[in-house]
């Protein structure tokens, strides 16, 4: 009998009832069982079951999806999975579910000429299990096709095309990667990075936020040449570039976080901030950033944008300062003090070669400099050049 009919006539068990004393596991499909009632005096009779078993597991994903485009159109195809209780798929649009097919294809119309889409696919079964894992495709609608007037002397004609339009950038590009990403409205999208930009720009990763449901395409760019580069101030590790636009426009809206390194040997010799252009006002603005982990070779370093443009990571060094010491010593020239230290140290000359070491915090160093008299700083002005004299004279000699 048709399964149809077995249907109709009720024998099939719905899913949780088994036949026997205990329940028995098996794969997903179609079972039966023949019941035999006999009368005692060789006269039997029979009656066989059928009995559908569904899984608790979602059916695998759809395969083999293709989609074709048309101006206001897009007819896609696919290969459903063979999972016999496979039920439908549910068919997204730009992330908003159009229609539940049950066949393996499914055409939309009405869409804009010219524009990005991305198809979304996934699979349901009969119990209403959904496969979490999305097929997607991106896919653009043809221009419309451009007229061109011919003369009488003849002329040209033009087509349409799917060319996805990269935005113009404002820098110049040693190396640059771009591609095209399905941004729901208030979800981070992570950006992952070739090796070869991650080395050009120290740049990790990217996470980035839209205020809206879109497709842009991500340009991330090592800068080459920069029409105003960073004062001299600043000791440039790396510049770079990132652009989410659409159809070749930029897009502002976009917000988000940037992950960078940075080699442990400049860290130590300076100061690291991130630089960002401001095209307004055509000048540079620095944030400073915090270390958030490091490794072997690298520090890195996390800041959260509210827009994303042209950056440089750099450097100011770690300064030095000039301390006076209470008197003037005579085997040589005042010390350098490392600004970061809590505690300075004073060579004093007191006797011949014997040094003395007295170790004075800031706010003591201060209240030195101030007692510093004039007739003092003649004698340590004079020093310097009688030094300078007699190094002099023993080198001709």
């Amino acid at each position: 009998a048709a399964i149809e009919e077995i249907r109709k006539n009720g024998y099939v068990l719905t899913p949780g009832r088994y036949v026997g004393t205990e329940e028995v596991e098996g794969d997903a499909g179609i079972y039966y069982i023949d019941f035999g009632v006999s009368d005692g005096y060789g006269g039997m009779d029979n009656i066989t079951v059928f009995i559908e078993v569904y899984d608790l597991e979602p059916p695998d994903s759809v395969s083999n999806i293709e989609c074709k485009a048309g101006r206001t159109y897009i007819n896609c195809s696919w290969t459903n999975p063979a999972d016999f209780d496979f039920s439908h798929v549910m068919f997204y649009l730009n992330g908003e579910l159009v229609k539940n097919v049950t066949s393996n294809f499914y055409r939309v119309d009405n869409l804009n000429s010219g524009s990005v889409y991305e198809i979304g696919i996934r699979t349901v079964d009969i119990t209403g299990f959904i496969n979490d894992s999305w097929v997607n495709l991106t896919v653009q609608t043809e221009k419309p096709t451009e007229t061109v007037r011919r003369s009488s002397r003849g002329g040209g004609g033009g087509g349409g095309g799917s060319i996805i339009l990269s935005p113009k950038l404002e820098s110049v590009a040693e190396v640059k990667q771009t591609e095209i990403r399905y941004f729901q409205s208030g979800k981070p999208v992570l950006i992952q990075l070739s090796d070869k930009i991650k080395e050009l720009t120290g740049v990790k990763e990217i996470k980035a936020v839209s205020d809206k449901s879109s497709i842009l395409m991500v340009t991330v760019a090592s800068v080459k040449e920069f029409k105003n580069m960073p004062s001299a101030g600043y000791t440039v590790h790396s510049m770079f570039e990132i652009v989410f636009s659409n159809n070749g426009i930029s897009v502002k809206s976009v917000a988000g976080e940037i992950t960078f390194m940075v080699p442990k040997d400049f860290v130590e010799d300076y100061n690291i901030l991130l630089l960002r252009y401001n095209a307004t006002s055509d000048r540079w603005e620095k944030t400073d950033v915090d270390k958030s982990s490091e490794d072997e070779n690298y520090a890195y370093f996390s800041i959260n944008l509210t827009s994303f443009g042209v950056f440089a990571i750099a450097g100011v060094k770690k300064r030095t300062a000039v301390i006076f010491p209470q008197s003037i010593p005579k085997t040589g020239l005042p010390v350098l003090i490392e600004e970061e230290q809590e505690e300075i140290k004073i060579s004093k000359n007191v006797t011949g070669n014997a040094e003395k070491i007295e170790t004075l915090n800031k706010t003591d160093v201060k209240e030195k400099e101030k007692k510093l008299g004039s007739h003092q700083l003649i004698e340590f002005i004079t020093g310097i050049v009688i030094a300078f004299a007699v190094r002099t004279f023993t080198r001709k000699n």
